[in-house]
């Protein structure tokens, strides 16, 4: 979950920076993807706040509290992702949201509700680091 939180948490920071620095926004005409992709301001700095607490967070909370926080942030955002299907290309909570930003918060949702209550072929445990059911960190019993 730690790593889940942390690596998640500087993914969506730099998307958040890539938005402020015109990369991917803060207009359609500053976004490298143009219309179809793009942060404004608001939407943005949110990105950027998160992505920092989450990474912050992931590394200062036990267990406990990120499967808690991880599942509340991501059930959010993905009702977040799935109102902004239904919405043509326009203005929600103070944010732009086109049909890819939907998208982008239903992946980033389901990636955090896989890591709560998921497979733990989804998840990092933070004893042994499994990837896909095989075990590649430090803290691994010697295969011989």
């Amino acid at each position: 979950m730690k790593y889940l939180l942390t690596i998640g948490g500087y993914i969506v920071a730099l998307l958040g920076f890539f938005g402020l620095v015109h990369i991917l926004g803060p207009s359609a005409n500053n976004s490298i993807f143009g219309s179809s992709f793009y942060f404004d301001t608001a939407g943005a700095w949110s990105y950027l706040v998160f992505g920092v607490l989450g990474a912050i967070v992931g590394y200062a909370w036990n267990q406990t509290w990120l499967r808690w926080i991880v599942g509340i942030v991501g059930a959010y955002v993905l009702v977040l992702g799935i109102v902004g299907l239904f919405m043509s290309s326009g203005v929600f909570l103070g944010m732009h949201w086109a049909l890819a930003n939907a998208i982008f918060n239903i992946v980033i949702g389901i990636w955090a509700v896989l890591g709560v209550w998921g497979s733990q072929m989804y998840m990092i445990d933070e004893r042994q680091e499994k990837v896909a059911g095989h075990c590649i960190g430090p803290n691994c019993p010697q295969q011989m």
